[in-house]
């Protein structure tokens, strides 16, 4: 077990110096890996700490009865010790794996859950990664019931972090599966005061949310179908495929990689619109791509026409993965005011999973959401919005459709300022990635022959009253009634969702890397 112990203790060594230390994960998996496989040496199938006692209390009948409990007592705790590094060494190599490899990090997980299924830890990862890999409600049923062990064993133990990750998650789960009362008592222990609208969390299992009559104020928020021409969405579906480059070389999954974009100039507006209305031969490009968007945004905002840049970022999610409440921004001269991109945009290269898109009408300035805009996603369609407004994501409800589902997005930012962002171009000159290439391999364009982008239906977007985004849960449906009971009607107010104290956490954060996410951030 020492041999063990050693690999175990290198490897963590090794995980500390990972930000400045190129290969130190890969390093520390393999040693991993030889620890694991160091133990099982050591404890052969069917061995038995209770086996080896017997025997040697027969070889010893003769021994004073003290000593020989003082021996087995030793060989226990020895048992017990190799089951916990045991357990410890799972745990580590699937928080490294899980990322890159979720089926060996659910495997690592699985067997930590063997070696000490008491520990509160080896219960929220292996639950976790079950939510997170989930295509049956069997496996959301097991999911569900590690968390809820996690959290019992946490409190138990005095754990307080891992009673609050074990006590979100399953809030989190309670509520898309439309169990709000019981999410909403766990969350007022948590101390929060509201949370997503159960039905608006719980969107694929609850009735459709009822839409609200269109204002006579144009929407900020746009649907377009068919947006991209056959040819660009069969491009960006071959430069975003689940095995592209693209995700491999940016690392894209990685608990150590953050928000990333590329950046592109524009030419004037009516060069653009040229060429998108000619169908220009020249090769499909990433920025004919680009410029396409552009074009087919401005029908709907017309101010868009005045960008002078755009910056584009991709995702590729599973089902359960949404994304927090945020803002679309850059830092201004002024502190606490960023600048916005005129409008962003996401095109849906592919809607296999996962749930709608949610913008508010809340603003830096104005600080609370008082109304809201669903637009769902479908494949090839293209949603544009005012790009000062706070947004999130929510994950699809229940298990995934299947375990290789994925909602493939291509979101794009045009600004009139300079978001400073790297640039494609730099991306594509270096000789060590291959990513860019894969963008500029379309062929020639067919967009004359395709079927012009069109407004999505009226069912793409939409629109939603305060009461429909999101709840009060610091007190029981009991009280609640107790206080409609009052005369004085009371004015409707709006919410800051960015506050610490609201759950809106619908995110990969936890779910994905085990880590809470951030209620204060307000940049992507």
């Amino acid at each position: 077990m020492q041999r063990a112990l050693a690999m175990y203790e290198k490897a963590v060594g090794l995980l500390q110096t990972a930000d400045s230390h190129h290969g130190a994960e890969v390093e520390a998996e393999r040693l991993l890996e030889q620890a694991i496989g160091v133990l099982q040496q050591q404890q052969p199938s069917g061995h038995s700490p209770g086996h080896s006692h017997k025997k040697r209390k027969r070889q010893q009948s003769s021994a004073d009865d003290s000593d020989i409990e003082d021996e087995e007592d030793e060989e226990e705790d020895e048992g017990n010790n190799a089951k916990a590094l045991e357990g410890e060494l799972h745990m580590l190599l699937g928080r490294i794996i899980e990322w890159k490899d979720p089926e060996r990090g659910l495997a690592a997980y699985t067997s930590a859950h063997s070696a000490e299924p008491g520990r509160a830890e080896a219960n929220l990862h292996l639950g976790r990664l079950l939510w997170k890999c989930a295509a049956s409600e069997a496996s959301m049923a097991a999911a569900e019931a590690r968390l809820r062990e996690a959290a019992d064993i946490a409190g138990s133990d005095g754990d307080e972090e891992g009673w609050l990750d074990a006590q979100e998650l399953l809030a989190r789960m309670l509520l898309q599966d439309g169990r709000g009362a019981e999410a909403h008592e766990i969350l007022r222990e948590l101390g929060y005061t509201h949370a997503y609208a159960t039905e608006l969390a719980s969107l694929r299992t609850a009735k459709p949310v009822t839409a609200k009559p269109v204002t006579a104020q144009p929407s900020p928020v746009n649907a377009f179908d068919a947006a991209l021409p056959r040819a660009m969405l069969a491009q960006m579906r071959r430069a975003l495929a689940r095995d592209a480059s693209y995700w491999r070389e940016n690392h894209y999954n990685s608990p150590r990689t953050g928000f990333f974009s590329f950046q592109h100039s524009l030419p004037p507006f009516q060069t653009a619109t040229k060429r998108a209305a000619t169908g220009s031969a020249a090769p499909l490009d990433l920025d004919a791509v680009l410029q396409h968007i552009w074009v087919v945004s401005a029908q709907a905002v017309p101010a868009v026409q005045k960008a002078r840049y755009c910056e584009w970022w991709a995702h590729s999610r599973q089902h359960c993965y949404g994304h927090q409440v945020h803002f679309d921004s850059i830092p201004g001269e002024r502190a606490g005011e960023p600048l916005h991109p005129i409008i962003s945009t996401i095109s849906f290269l592919s809607a296999e999973c996962g749930g709608p898109t949610l913008v508010t009408d809340q603003t830096i300035k104005n600080g609370e959401v008082t109304m809201g805009w669903l637009a769902r996603p479908a494949t090839n369609r293209l949603i544009t919005f005012d790009g000062s407004l706070l947004h999130s994501v929510l994950p699809g409800a229940g298990a995934a459709p299947s375990a290789d589902a994925r909602r493939t997005t291509f979101m794009v930012a045009f600004w009139e300022e300079n978001p400073h962002r790297p640039l494609f171009t730099d991306a594509r000159a270096r000789d060590d990635l291959t990513w860019p290439a894969d963008f500029e391999q379309g062929g020639e364009s067919t967009a004359v022959e395709d079927e012009e982008p069109k407004r999505a239906p009226e069912s793409a977007v939409t629109h939603l009253g305060a009461d429909e985004i999101w709840e009060d849960v610091s007190c029981s449906k009991t009280k609640k009634k107790k206080k409609k009971g009052n005369k004085k009607k009371d004015k409707p107010v709006g919410l800051n969702m960015m506050s610490p104290r609201t759950f809106f956490s619908l995110s990969e954060g936890i779910l994905g890397l085990g880590i809470r996410a951030n209620p204060d951030a307000n940049t992507y």
